[in-house]
């Protein structure tokens, strides 16, 4: 597995620092539309698995919402992205076919734990900041979550066809990255269908491929 997401990363082209920040100088979305398509795919394909019965969403470990952290903290990781062109896990990516500028990156998430480690008992209360009560978005904010699936998939979709508006517009200029971009129609029709469908399934399914009936639970009895 993680090799596969190694070589998808970099596919992605995600080992280029020019590649990565093209999407806060408004010539290359490859982060937003790789961002996106995984959450996107995440989502429809765990609503899919938990409803024919491949998965049991109740047990499955969510990460608790904490707002300061993850504001201060997604802050401190954007600067760093916008100044060297590198996330965590990008920057393993670059320095696995050479690049010394991400080997930066890696030392500096190293020293980062080391410091969040050695000073816990002071970032603690900024760690456990304002939790918000429930891990699922949609419990949050009140909505089902099909509805909020499919809010997210026409978000995406919005995400897609401004980041292919200024990718077409950057044509005009010299960009670092020359790549062809194409249109996603059928994507999009795909995702709408999918949502649909999401929309009109149960959080709960009456039957699963694995749910043993009455006849099969007493012989076990038996």
């Amino acid at each position: 597995i993680g090799i596969s997401f190694g070589f998808i990363l970099e596919a992605a082209g995600f080992s280029s620092s020019r590649k990565l920040v093209g999407i806060f100088y408004g010539y290359d979305f490859v982060v937003l539309k790789v961002f996106f398509t995984a959450g996107i795919t995440a989502m429809i394909g765990l609503v899919f698995m938990e409803y024919f019965g491949f998965i049991d969403m109740s047990i499955v470990f969510i990460n608790s919402n904490f707002l300061w952290s993850a504001l201060i903290g997604g802050v401190i990781m954007g600067f760093g992205f916008i100044l060297g062109g590198f996330c965590p896990g990008t920057s393993v990516t670059a320095a696995v076919i050479g690049k010394i500028d991400a080997w930066f990156f890696i030392i500096g998430i190293f020293l980062g734990i080391f410091i969040f480690g050695s000073f816990d008992t002071t970032f603690n209360k900024l760690f456990t900041g304002y939790y918000f009560d429930g891990e699922r978005l949609f419990d949050t904010i009140g909505i089902s979550r099909g509805l909020f699936i499919f809010m997210m998939i026409l978000m995406a979709i919005g995400g897609f066809i401004v980041g292919h508006y200024f990718e077409n517009k950057a044509k005009e200029e010299l960009k670092p990255t020359n790549i062809k971009f194409s249109s996603y129609r059928f994507e999009i029709f795909v995702l709408i269908f999918l949502g649909l469908i999401i929309l009109r399934i149960p959080e709960k399914s009456p039957n699963t491929f694995f749910q043993k009936n009455e006849k099969a639970i007493l012989e076990n009895l038996v």
